[in-house]
């Protein structure tokens, strides 16, 4: 079985979400999160989040980054992420007066379920989903169980992303989306570090391009330069039958 740890992050200005996360093999876990323990004595820190406090100079933060990179690499951890418009979507509505709107953590959300899927059906696993503590609970809960909001969203997917999992289809490979608070999880925490890592690269690429996200998918593997961590965890991204990260491991959906 396969665990994914998913968080999001959302850019200076509100221009944009990053939702996204790692997943590892269920049997690799403890010993994942053992050789994280291990790495964070050795640099007398006491949990992952602890890289980003003000007193750890950069330098040795990168040298940080990187030993997080071999163990990431070791335990075969893989990531996936999506980049989404932070406004909300109109997607319809009821009547002249409401209209229905899909928040932008609702839609990344989907959008890493589905990558999730297609992983697992690969390999012909089974998977867990956790979510860091979030405030709109049930409508993330939605997107997995298809209750009966989460079908006055249907249009959305059907048009832009020419199809739409069902639930049914989802269920067959993740047996439940449930909640987990980071405090209690080294690679829930690494998911938060992991996902601020894509996220500060936007950041930065923005402040050079006047805040124009048009072109960012197609820049997305040069965004390796804009921030070191997001550099070494790049080659950990999923990737598409033809060996790209773009559209497969990165979405962009803006």
């Amino acid at each position: 079985m396969k665990i994914l740890f998913i968080d999001e992050s959302k850019s200076r200005n509100n221009s944009f979400i990053v939702v996204g996360g790692l997943f590892i093999d269920s049997e690799l876990l403890f010993p994942f999160e053992e050789g994280l323990k291990g790495m964070l004595d050795k640099y007398e820190l006491t949990e992952p989040e602890d890289i980003r406090k003000k007193h750890i100079k950069r330098n040795l933060r990168e040298q940080i980054t990187k030993d997080i990179y071999l163990l990431l690499k070791k335990y075969h951890v893989s990531l996936i992420a999506s980049v989404i418009n932070g406004k909300d979507k109109f997607i319809g509505k009821i009547n002249s007066i409401l209209k229905i709107y899909q928040s932008p953590t609702l839609t990344g959300t989907y959008l890493i379920i589905e990558r999730f899927y297609f992983e697992l059906k690969k390999e012909d696993q089974k998977g867990i989903i956790y979510y860091d503590k979030a405030k709109d609970k049930q409508h993330l809960l939605e997107v997995l169980y298809n209750t009966s909001s989460i079908k006055l969203d249907k249009s959305l997917y059907e048009t832009n992303l020419n199809k739409m999992i069902s639930s049914e289809e989802l269920l067959k490979r993740i047996y439940a989306l449930t909640f987990l608070d980071n405090k209690k999880s080294f690679s829930m925490q690494m998911s938060d570090l992991i996902v601020g890592a894509l996220r500060e690269a936007i950041d930065n690429y923005l402040k050079e391009k006047d805040n124009d996200l048009i072109n960012l998918e197609e820049n997305l593997e040069n965004l390796r330069k804009y921030f070191y961590a997001f550099n070494n965890y790049y080659d950990l991204y999923c990737k598409n039958d033809e060996g790209r990260v773009k559209g497969y491991g990165i979405k962009v959906w803006l």
